[in-house]
């Protein structure tokens, strides 16, 4: 399953609009998770696992511009250089 126990992680309020498509997909995985734990799960920990499981393991390029990110922030590293955007497809009208 994509989703897994909830770790203590705070909560910000974030307000968004989905597809109706993206919604009944949501709810589907409610239920599936459901069916096989036994338990509910909140829709905004679904969203919340799924993204960082997304942007984690499907967009290496994140991950790397990220990586030099918190280099930058320990001063260790030199940062992000605009191939790291053009790498992630940001500025070139894909999602």
């Amino acid at each position: 399953m994509l989703v897994e126990p909830i770790k203590h992680d705070p909560k910000v309020s974030s307000s968004f609009s989905l597809r109706k498509s993206t919604v009944d997909l949501l709810e589907d995985y409610r239920k599936f998770y459901k069916d096989r734990t036994g338990q509910d799960i909140d829709k905004s920990e679904v969203v919340d696992q799924i993204l960082k499981k997304a942007f984690t393991s499907l967009d290496k390029a994140f991950v790397a511009w990220q990586k030099r990110q918190q280099d930058v922030r320990e001063g260790t590293g030199e940062g992000a250089s605009a191939g790291d955007t053009a790498a992630a497809g940001i500025g070139e009208g894909r999602a």
